[in-house]
């Protein structure tokens, strides 16, 4: 995460933001997972069956890996509010981990229809497309985020694996120095380096 960004997230939990959901969001941003569950378990009480804290609910559900949570929150929250790009994204993921592939494409279709520039759910989607051997659709899934966020490291790693798969190795070699570069400490950064060695 950007420093900025950083900064900007933690002046949100650290400040008078008196919405919780805000906050929570923040918190997930910032990694601190847990603090954001307990901020909207305890919130659960008050609002009663809320779309964003349903999603919220989702999120959290999808960091944790509990897949068969995602999809129900997901689902609970597009009863309310089936415009929410978010809640088809994560019902999206929480499919995909279940084996539910062709539901989960349907699921980021309807996210990336509802909101073009959500980066997130494109780069899930590429994800999924690679998983599936779709390595070109994959690619241009991933080029997109880049577009965007020129400094996504996960994507310029996938990217530059997929470019290595298709023997585009001067392009592989391009976006997995700039993963490397741009998180040198990332639990994936000696697999990128032995990736690299290879292709000398």
């Amino acid at each position: 995460m950007p420093e900025l960004a950083e900064g900007a997230y933690q002046r949100v939990v650290d400040g008078a933001e008196r919405d919780s959901l805000v906050r929570a969001r923040a918190l997930i941003r910032l990694g601190r997972t847990e603090e954001a569950s307990s901020l909207i378990d305890g919130l659960a009480g008050e609002v009663g069956a809320d779309p964003g804290l349903l999603e919220v609910r989702a999120l959290v559900a999808t960091i944790k890996g509990n897949w068969s949570a995602a999809e129900r929150y997901s689902r609970e929250a597009l009863e309310l509010a089936p415009e929410s790009a978010g809640a088809w994204n994560h019902l999206a993921v929480g499919l995909d981990e279940q084996g539910e592939t062709a539901e989960a494409l349907v699921a980021y279709a309807r996210a990336l229809e509802l909101e073009p520039g959500y980066w997130e759910a494109r780069f899930n989607l590429g994800l999924l497309l690679r998983k599936l051997g779709r390595h070109e659709e994959a690619l241009a899934s991933f080029e997109e985020v880049l577009a965007q966020v020129p400094s996504h490291a996960k994507s310029h790693y996938e990217a530059g694996v997929l470019h290595g798969i298709l023997s585009r190795f001067d392009l592989a070699r391009e976006h997995l120095e700039s993963a490397l570069r741009l998180e040198p400490e990332s639990p994936r950064a000696e697999q990128i380096r032995t990736l690299l060695g290879r292709l000398q």
